[in-house]
């Protein structure tokens, strides 16, 4: 808010208590600014900027080409740094395999992150290629049943496709296959189930 100057008087007390109550009134205003000449701004004090949250590391993956041999037809295709884990979904390349910790929470999952090779993960995902299908075996020890949505990238595409992934019961490995290339898995949307809950 601009405050214009009066012109003087020479009876100027009530002048300068009318112009200091003004002051007063803009300065009670949250967020206000006040202008009193061209040179000089008068701003209330910042509020002092709420503490970051801590943010954990993201394990990437380095650039890489992936080459890919099925049904006697090669692919390849150049990726970036990508992360393992992120936003809650997984991705994962034919011949990765990858480690997951989860928190679960009321039956809800409340975080997702990357298990490192050397500790045990909750869940583990296992992607490969063979000469005539792709596979994806997945170990779950959470003690629920495991359910997933995934999308895939294909050769032919350039955007994601959807698949489906057999829901994963405790204990048991669970094979998925399918019989066209897969450049790329992302299972996202996982939920938890005690067995036989649906």
């Amino acid at each position: 808010m601009a405050l214009s100057p009066e012109p003087r008087s020479r009876s100027s007390p009530r002048l300068a208590i009318r112009l200091l109550r003004s002051l007063a009134a803009v300065a009670a205003i949250p967020g206000a600014v006040l202008t009193l000449s061209a040179s000089q701004t008068l701003m209330p004090p910042a509020a002092p900027a709420p503490p970051a949250a801590p943010s954990l590391p993201v394990a990437l993956r380095e650039p890489f080409t992936l080459r890919l041999l099925f049904k006697g037809e090669e692919y390849r295709k150049r990726f970036e740094s990508t992360p393992y884990v992120s936003d809650r979904a997984i991705h994962i390349f034919p011949g990765e395999h990858v480690g997951v910790h989860v928190t679960i929470k009321d039956g809800e999952l409340v975080d997702l992150s990357y298990a490192s090779p050397d500790t045990p993960a909750d869940v583990d995902f296992d992607f490969s290629s063979g000469e005539e299908l792709m596979r994806l075996v997945v170990q779950n020890r959470t003690g629920r049943t495991l359910y997933m949505n995934a999308v895939m990238r294909v050769p032919e595409r350039d955007q994601t496709v959807e698949t489906k992934v057999i829901p994963v019961e405790p204990s048991l490995p669970v094979f998925s296959y399918w019989n066209r290339p897969i450049l790329q898995l992302t299972l996202r949307g996982l939920r938890f189930r005690a067995p036989g809950g649906g």
